[in-house]
């Protein structure tokens, strides 16, 4: 179904409910049919990845490592060390 805003804005709260239910449902059944008709095809469909549904905390190494990965340091600098001799001004 196609809408115009001033249709959706006269809506009620459960008139949305049961438009966001068909739709979703609408979106499913579609999903479904692009599956079988890749199936036909000869597509290759991956396998759907599942979501954790909770997150497990990360161990303090974990968490070391994964800022680590994030925020690498330069590997084409090398630190030759600190001098008093250079002054910046």
């Amino acid at each position: 179904m196609m809408y115009f805003c001033e249709d959706i804005l006269s809506m009620t709260y459960q008139e949305l409910i049961t438009e966001r239910d068909w739709l979703k449902k609408r979106v499913r059944e579609l999903e479904e049919e692009n599956l079988k008709l890749k199936e036909i095809l000869g597509y290759i469909v991956p396998a759907k990845q599942q979501e954790p549904s909770v997150l497990q905390p990360l161990s303090l190494q974990e968490k070391v490592d994964l800022f680590r990965s994030l925020f690498k340091g330069r590997e084409d600098v090398v630190w030759q060390g600190y001098s008093k001799s250079i002054t910046f001004q």
